[in-house]
């Protein structure tokens, strides 16, 4: 019911904004108010109750769990690989600590690895992704020195 009452008020918001907006800064601003509020309407599941963190947290720990009941040195020398694995396994994001060298899976705003929910102390996780696009030459030597 809130997130109703939440899309119609910025519905609502948008429409009042529109003269102002199409006024002071032309047709393209005034857009821009009708695009933002497509995106916060379609592009973050207003309509749908979302099943919450719990249950997405259980079932990547019950993967682990049940599917690598040893630790095949997924913590020392296989993290990508294991961050690879959760990824497909929950369509998930890989990260990469800068700090620790180590390899993450990140689902639903929260870091995996093999030991379960991984606790970020310094801060420095990087989406591997873009490291790879950012940095070429220091992916690959990461990927070369740790990846083997």
């Amino acid at each position: 019911m809130k997130r109703i009452l939440f899309l119609s008020l910025t519905f609502l918001a948008s429409l009042l904004a529109f003269p102002f907006a199409f006024i002071y800064g032309g047709f393209g601003v005034a857009m821009g108010v009708f695009r933002y509020w497509r995106k916060v309407a379609l592009g973050s599941d207003l309509f749908e109750e979302k099943d919450g963190g719990e249950d997405t947290e259980k079932k990547v720990l019950n993967f682990i769990k049940r599917r690598f009941p040893t630790d095949c040195k997924w913590t020392s020398g296989n993290c990508y690989f294991f961050a690879l694995i959760l990824k497909d396994a929950f369509n998930g994001t890989i990260l990469y600590d800068e700090i620790q060298g180590h390899f993450l899976c990140e689902i639903d705003g929260i870091p995996y690895d093999f030991n379960g929910v991984y606790e970020n102390k310094d801060g420095f996780l990087v989406e591997w992704e873009e490291l790879r696009k950012d940095d070429p030459l220091y992916s690959s030597r990461i990927i070369r020195d740790c990846c083997r």
